[in-house]
């Protein structure tokens, strides 16, 4: 009976792949509930529909630039390309595998 409570105590594994609107959204979401890791090129979301407005507004260009780490403090941030998907890991180019 231990080993069946323990299993379900234990916290869902959830890899996010891309920090874009979706991806971003999704991993600040879930950050409580499970444990999330993010995977994007850059540290950072941009918000790329401002940078218009930052050309002739340059106060605003600081706001369109948001670090992951800002938003999303329970869960890890892997800053590397995926270039392999399994039914049970990503791996990265930097050869990290990240379980789920």
């Amino acid at each position: 009976m231990a080993g069946i409570e323990s299993a379900s105590k234990q916290r869902k594994r959830v890899v996010v792949i891309c920090g874009g609107i979706a991806g971003s959204l999704a991993a600040k979401l879930l950050q409580f509930d499970a444990d999330v890791t993010l995977i994007d090129l850059k540290e950072y979301f941009e918000i790329t529909w401002a940078s218009l407005r930052s050309m002739v507004e340059p106060s605003v260009a600081e706001r369109t630039v948001i670090n992951h780490k800002n938003y999303f403090k329970k869960g890890h941030v892997v800053t590397s390309p995926s270039v392999n998907i399994t039914e049970t890991d990503v791996m990265t180019a930097d050869g990290d595998v990240i379980g789920y």
